[in-house]
């Protein structure tokens, strides 16, 4: 059974408050001169609210974050253990999951994104992005629950990406409003509407998605001028905001 929302909001100030903000990859200043591992947790972890976003100031052994994915394109702003029902792996309870912050620098819409965290023992954590817009943030959670330890070392990061050059929503015939997780989308053409799908993400904060995944919802028919209502149930800890909006 789903937990209710209360119970959330409080485990996800508990995130904030233990956020950790060690870098999981060498400046590119100093990658030759470091060595090939690095640490992936901090010592002392900073306290964090909600009004203040977990940033870049924790540096240690020549290490530092952000650290810049895909020529640039995206950053890993913050890496941090999270005790939650995991959004990127069916919703599986798990503590202390392994977690990045990752900003969209492109400029374009991300398609998909696999980021591959190697470790020094040669294990992995991976974490898949989808259909993340242009100059947003997204949390996304280790995709098989694996934890983050306090004497984790981190080896390399890899990433495979794609891109669009824009928000796939259909705006041109479609006009969507949300409130929390209900969402209306409204037929702006003369002609009936089929198959469609409306894919969404869960806005927590200002341009900060919670979890890598995309949730997909088949739209059958939306008749000429008028609207259908979702329930996009997935997104209760925010805001349910279309990201991609396509016709079969």
């Amino acid at each position: 059974m789903r937990k209710n929302q209360n119970e959330w909001i409080s485990v996800l100030f508990l995130v904030f408050i233990i956020f950790v903000t060690a870098g999981c990859g060498t400046s590119q200043d100093t990658k030759e001169d470091t060595s090939d591992t690095i640490d992936c947790v901090s010592e002392t972890p900073p306290e964090v609210s909600p009004e203040t976003s977990p940033t870049k100031e924790k540096t240690r052994q020549g290490l530092i974050l952000p650290y810049e994915l895909d020529d640039g394109r995206l950053m890993i702003r913050s890496v941090f253990p999270s005790t939650i029902a995991n959004p990127d792996c069916n919703e599986e309870d798990g503590e202390d999951i392994a977690s990045i912050e990752v900003v969209n620098q492109s400029g374009e819409f991300l398609v998909s994104a696999d980021i591959t965290v190697i470790l020094d023992d040669d294990s992995a954590w991976n974490f898949r992005l989808t259909d993340i817009p242009a100059g947003t943030s997204v949390w996304a959670f280790e995709t098989g629950n694996a934890e983050i330890a306090e004497d984790t070392i981190c080896k390399s990061v890899e990433c495979e990406a794609e891109y669009e050059n824009d928000m796939p929503v259909m705006e041109e015939v479609l006009a969507v409003e949300a409130d929390g997780t209900m969402v209306t989308i409204q037929n702006l053409t003369g002609e009936t509407l089929t198959g469609l799908k409306a894919g969404f993400h869960c806005l927590f904060d200002e341009d900060l998605y919670y979890g890598g995944c995309t949730y997909t919802y088949p739209i059958d028919t939306i008749p000429a001028g008028e609207s259908i209502s979702l329930e996009v149930e997935e997104c209760y800890l925010g805001m349910a905001q279309a990201v991609r909006i396509t016709q079969d």
